[in-house]
């Protein structure tokens, strides 16, 4: 089946019913109700922190910061926290999961570039276990009864030295569509909302975004945030 078929068949409502969890990353022991602000946590690495070319932050404070302003434009009361963490792994990520999803609630996950450009330095050499990490990290959301949205991983500029990372990154990103189908998080197809609205245009250097291309994922998150029950106008 080719990747846009399995894409157009993933579900998009969360279904969180089994408090089960997997892997080395430590398991939250509940989730946060409050009154106020929805709280965004927006987790990942330096696409999710907002990295330019060379490391320094887009103006714009990358996505989170864009999402923030479109939602409260628009009359949502929510707040969106920016945990990403430049050149950090998925293991990392889950490592630090429970942390960055504790006054969350709700979370945005993007992860596993790093773990395709610098496969060498995982634990395991060259096999860096993405999906599995993912995995622990969806069930562990689940057990804290939070909403969980997960991403596709965005692609290589196709005229950059690293574009020999896009052929792996359409395979991980096969596996997050399957994972996402099987445990009903809302899937987000960064990776095909980039090349739709731009391509190379976007980008600041091989990986990362310029504003505008920061701007295109942040309004796929409001998207799939407004148009699902997950947030309203009216907590």
């Amino acid at each position: 089946m080719k990747f846009s078929k399995v894409l157009r068949t993933v579900i998009i409502f969360v279904s969180f019913s089994a408090p089960f969890w997997v892997g080395s990353c430590h398991s939250p022991n509940s989730s946060n109700s409050q009154q106020g602000p929805v709280v965004i946590a927006a987790i990942g690495d330096s696409l999710t922190w907002g990295a330019l070319a060379f490391g320094p932050k887009a103006d714009s404070g990358g996505y989170p910061a864009i999402l923030e302003s479109m939602l409260r434009n628009e009359g949502y009361d929510v707040v969106v926290f920016n945990k990403g963490i430049p050149g950090e792994k998925a293991y990392q990520t889950c490592e630090r999961f429970q942390k960055a999803i504790a006054d969350a609630d709700i979370a945005l996950l993007t992860t596993g570039v790093n773990d395709i450009i610098r496969p060498e330095s995982c634990p395991e050499p060259n096999n860096c276990r993405t999906i599995e990490h993912i995995t622990a990290m969806i069930k562990m959301a689940s057990k804290a009864n939070l909403p969980l949205l997960v991403s596709t991983l965005t692609p290589a500029q196709s005229r950059c030295n690293r574009s020999w990372a896009n052929t792996p990154i359409q395979e991980i990103n096969q596996q997050i569509v399957v994972t996402a189908q099987k445990y009903g998080v809302p899937l987000v197809d960064n990776h095909q909302a980039i090349l739709e609205h731009g391509g190379g245009a976007l980008f600041s250097d091989c990986l990362h975004f310029k504003d505008e291309g920061y701007r295109v994922l942040a309004m796929q998150w409001y998207n799939i945030l407004t148009r699902t029950a997950l947030i309203s106008r009216n907590r």
